[in-house]
């Protein structure tokens, strides 16, 4: 019998997106000989357009868990996870963005890999950009612990095959992440501290801790439509990516003073090129307080708290 499998899908103010990328589950996701349908979860994570009302209706045979404020996106996850494994008695969750979308029944190359390794905790698709169907954004990760950097493998290359090797990588990014329930179990999820970014990566981190490793599977495919549930250069990106960098530098790097020369110069180049470069005062600000939360070891909303 195929193990159950849960996918997870959170959503906020994002009607369209979220309609799109839940579309293209209930097209892919058939139940199986031996196998059922995939219970589908949508969390909706404080929504103030009507968006989960309006989705509710296209989408009966989903499970809607509403919260009423923006807890992020580690935060909502883990509430989708918790009911996926506890609840709906799951062996295995796909968190899936919701700018993200499927051309085929992803479940399978993932549960072909993780059935007979259980100690392989997360697994993460091939990922390319949407629309185009055969340029990279991920295919695999290296992570700089020291400097707080994970930098997609093969982004922007046109895909000839040349990552299609199913093997370790250093971690797994949250748009198309495939995890088990006993290494759910032992990592209790996300951080909901991180709040957006990064979290991916300290999940990674910490599940290597325990025993469970991160594999990239490059017969899973994934589409993403980059950039249209954050703007890049916008105050949330900039604030939590700042942020996090330093903070995740300080829990796995051992703190940033043996790497100080680089952290100097990036937030230093990041502030000259928000106010100059962009005459963005609302970019100045978000990289500085990015910068002082971080030193501060501020989690959850920081800085943004009321803003967002």
């Amino acid at each position: 019998m195929i193990p159950r499998v849960a996918v997870v899908v959170v959503n906020h103010n994002r009607y369209k997106e979220t309609f799109d990328c839940l579309q293209s589950l209930t097209l892919h996701l058939k139940g199986t000989a031996g196998g059922e349908r995939p219970t589908l979860i949508l969390v909706d994570s404080g929504s103030t357009d009507g968006s989960c009302d309006r989705l509710r209706l296209d989408f009966p045979n989903v499970t809607f868990m509403e919260n009423r404020d923006n807890v992020g996106f580690g935060a909502a996850n883990n509430i989708g996870m918790e009911q996926a494994f506890l609840s709906s008695g799951a062996k295995y969750v796909l968190l899936l963005n919701n700018d993200a979308f499927i051309g085929d029944d992803v479940r399978i190359p993932f549960l072909d890999v993780a059935v007979n390794n259980p100690t392989i905790g997360i697994q993460c698709a091939k990922v390319y950009y949407w629309p185009d169907k055969t340029r990279l954004w991920y295919a695999g990760g290296i992570l700089d612990v020291k400097r707080g950097i994970p930098t997609h493998r093969g982004i922007g290359e046109e895909d000839r095959g040349q990552y299609d090797r199913t093997g370790p990588t250093d971690f797994a990014t949250g748009c198309a992440l495939f995890i088990s329930r006993e290494c759910y179990d032992a990592t209790k999820g996300f951080d909901p501290g991180w709040f957006v970014y990064h979290e991916d990566s300290d999940l990674c981190v910490r599940a290597r801790q325990l025993g469970y490793s991160t594999v990239f599977n490059h017969k899973a495919r994934v589409w993403h439509a980059v950039g249209t549930t954050a703007t890049i250069d916008g105050p949330v990106y900039l604030y939590f990516t700042m942020r996090n960098k330093l903070l995740f530098a300080k829990r796995h790097g051992r703190g940033v003073g043996g790497a100080w020369p680089y952290f100097g110069y990036f937030y230093g180049r990041q502030l000259v090129r928000m106010g100059i470069r962009h005459g963005s005062w609302r970019g100045v600000q978000a990289v500085f307080h990015g910068l002082v939360d971080g030193l501060r070891g501020v989690t959850g909303k920081g800085w943004m708290e009321g803003r967002i």
